[in-house]
């Protein structure tokens, strides 16, 4: 008989609805009897049928950006609202998709839990939501993606942590196969959340300026500062870009530029991913935060300055044979290990 799985995700993170479909997918695909409780919005945007959901968290109930003592209040009701509707009893496992350290940690679901962690390590560096991870600790087991997200819990004392794959979706499509000769080369940032002081180095050095012109690259900044673009082989976007918008700037690019600032820690980045979805080459800020996605390429990712920066590129760019050589399906999730 197989095992059933209730998977919640009470928090409305607009950015988690292919995060929540390859966890889902993947549990189905371990064997297990799935069932769902989440945001209407998310329930929209994905293809399972209403007789897998025990519950839809109604609109009201959304977060609302830039209000967080509001949003905790929200996350509060939604776990009494829960509590009220759902018999968790008659699950064998219950997974928590996201959480709020506070809320879940004022109003747990229930004993048992495996409660995702997607940038919670950080918080343990504050001592109030320190305090309600280790309450949550007692009764419950905690999964991060990797080694390093682990480390912090560890060093808190916290040992029931799990390590699953983030995964991937499985769309596979191989944009990037780089050719020298083809022109212009189109290298694309694409996380606003970026290394301030790195990127005016770059729009600020000429020998770089030279460099993309030499080389014939189109560079696209994706930023949230106000810069201004010293050429024409340099190009700013600071709007909001639609999903369509975003994933044809990711589709049609050549390699994915990764510059995370240094407060990026503990956690994985959702663009490193994407890259596997479409097979393409990355260059990297070196972060250890990020150390992982050195197995996803046969070449070196990772720079420290803007002459190693240079010298990535003029190897990938020569070089055809380094590419990507993971697939999605290498960083499938896998329960089995932890649900035995």
């Amino acid at each position: 008989m197989k095992k059933k799985v209730l998977f919640i995700d009470y928090i409305l993170e607009k950015g988690h609805v292919n995060f929540n479909h390859i966890h889902i997918d993947a549990l189905k695909r371990n064997g297990f009897d799935v069932y769902l409780i989440l945001h209407q919005y998310i329930a929209d945007l994905l293809p399972y049928d209403t007789n897998q959901y025990v519950a839809i968290i109604p609109p009201f109930l959304r977060k609302r950006e830039g209000h967080p003592l509001l949003n905790r209040i929200i996350f509060l009701l939604t776990l009494i609202y829960l509590r009220l509707k759902v018999r968790f009893k008659n699950y064998d496992h219950v997974i928590i998709s996201s959480l709020d350290e506070i809320s879940l940690g004022i109003f747990p679901l229930c004993q048992g839990m495996q409660i995702i962690c997607h940038r919670n390590a950080i918080s343990l560096e504050n001592s109030i939501k320190r305090y309600f991870l280790k309450r949550l600790a007692l009764h419950n087991n905690f999964i991060v993606f990797n080694e390093s997200m682990v480390r912090p819990f560890h060093l808190h004392g916290i040992t029931n942590v799990h390590i699953i794959s983030h995964g991937v979706m499985p769309t596979y499509d191989n944009w990037a196969s780089l050719k020298k000769g083809k022109h212009p080369i189109r290298i694309f940032h694409p996380s606003a959340n970026s290394d301030v002081v790195f990127l005016k180095e770059l729009l600020n050095s000429q020998d770089f300026i030279d460099y993309l012109r030499q080389e014939d690259i189109v560079l696209t900044l994706r930023t949230n500062y106000d810069f201004n673009s010293p050429t024409n082989h340099i190009k700013i976007i600071r709007e909001f870009l639609s999903e369509e918008e975003y994933h044809k700037q990711f589709c049609n690019s050549d390699i994915i530029l990764i510059i995370y600032p240094p407060t990026f820690r503990y956690t994985v980045s959702a663009v490193s991913f994407e890259c596997i979805t479409y097979g393409k080459k990355a260059l990297i800020k070196s972060n250890e935060a990020l150390d992982y996605c050195q197995r996803f390429y046969n070449y070196d990712p990772f720079f420290d300055s803007l002459p190693q920066l240079k010298e990535r590129l003029t190897y990938i760019i020569h070089h055809p044979e380094a590419q990507c050589n993971t697939l999605p399906s290498d960083l499938a999730p896998d329960y089995t290990s932890i649900f035995k």
